[in-house]
Parts: structure tokens; sequence; C-alpha cells
């Protein structure tokens, strides 16, 4: 797949100050693909929080798994995107394009106990059996709130 995406840990993008930079971002590195992550828009705010952010582009949260939407996928209309999966700490989609094989994407927004990051692992291999991706292009990522080298 030759489309860009990201992973951004927002931490946070209801205020209008920061949606002209992340459109200017958006548009100078002509993503087509992307998690936004611990955003805390609530979901009756979700639609015009995101046309000002991304006008004409689609999205899909995880409001149904955790009501803060800790995850919120957006792209392109050119791009066919279906959710196979979400979670309180996890969103699994498909994405296809006319150009290119499709492309299995899951991004993470990890809680923050070591009980919950368990499920989430156990989660991640259910994924992968469930949907047969053993064989298939998959990117996971997004912020596993994990320490990896302490300071």
């Amino acid at each position: 797949m030759s489309e860009k995406l990201f992973l951004w840990n927002v931490r946070g993008i209801n205020t209008s100050d920061k949606h002209n930079n992340f459109r200017r971002w958006l548009s100078t590195h002509h993503i087509s693909l992307g998690a936004l992550l611990e955003t805390h828009i609530k979901e009756p705010s979700l639609p015009s929080i995101l046309n000002s952010l991304c006008p004409n582009w689609s999205f899909a949260t995880n409001h149904l798994s955790d009501p803060g939407g800790r995850i919120i996928l957006i792209w392109k209309p050119h791009l066919n995107v279906t959710i196979i999966h979400q979670s309180r700490q996890s969103m699994t989609c498909r994405v296809d394009s006319l150009s290119t094989d499709a492309l299995y994407f899951t991004a993470v927004y990890a809680a923050n106990t070591d009980e919950e990051r368990n499920d989430l692992w156990i989660e991640l291999l259910d994924i992968q059996s469930s949907f047969f991706l053993e064989n298939q292009p998959w990117l996971v990522g997004g912020d596993f709130n994990e320490i990896t080298h302490p300071a």
C-alpha cells in the first residue's frame, strides 16, 4: 500500500486553534489514513470537530467501547475502510484502495494498568487468528503505555 498514514496521541484536540495546524500538517504530508488517540472528543461533538479538522474525510470511533472515544480513525474518501474489530484499547480495520492490495491496520491506545494491557495482547492475538492475518500485511501501532527504557 502506497498510502501515507499516521498514529498521533493528540491529548485532546477540541480547541479550534489546534485545528488549523492539524489541517496544514495533513495537507503538507499528503496523509490518506490516520488514527487520533486520546482525543477527549465527546460523541455529540464529533461531526463538527472532525469536519473542521479534516473536511470531507470519513471516520470511525471506539465510542461504543469507551464513552471517552479514545481512538478515532480518519481516512480520505478514495479508501474503502471496513472496521473489523473495536474495543476500549484498539480499533482494527481493513483498508482497500483501487491501486494496491488490502492492508490491515490496528490503532492502539492501551490502558494504564498491567492487567488491562495484558488483555490487549490477548485481544491482538485473537484478532490475528480470527481474521487470518498471519500472512497478510498488518500494521499495529499507537500508544502502548509501556516504558521501555526508564530514565
